[in-house]
């Protein structure tokens, strides 16, 4: 799949912050600050098809990015921010 075409999404709060950390080579990281304070009212499309195919501009599922991720994110986001996260690190290798 085509992730990086297979959502409608507007740029994320900062650049990656590309890092080499213990072999993983794509790791990265966002504040909890850009995270909290990024407009999840956006209107985003879904553009994953079936077979893993990216369908073409509008012809996917239209929703808020909000509506798409679910309470369960933002309940997330919130007890980690309440535990004295300054940030989150992804990583994909």
């Amino acid at each position: 799949m085509d992730n990086e075409n297979s959502m409608t999404l507007g740029k994320l709060p900062s650049e990656w912050r590309n890092l080499d950390w213990q072999g993983i080579h794509q790791v990265s990281w966002l504040s909890m600050e850009e995270l909290l304070t990024y407009n999840y009212d956006q209107i985003v499309e879904d553009r994953r098809g079936n077979n893993g195919r990216t369908l073409e501009p509008g012809l996917g599922a239209k929703s808020t990015l909000r509506e798409f991720l679910g309470e369960w994110f933002f309940s997330d986001l919130y007890k980690i921010r309440d535990m004295g996260a300054k940030r989150i690190v992804f990583g994909f290798d």
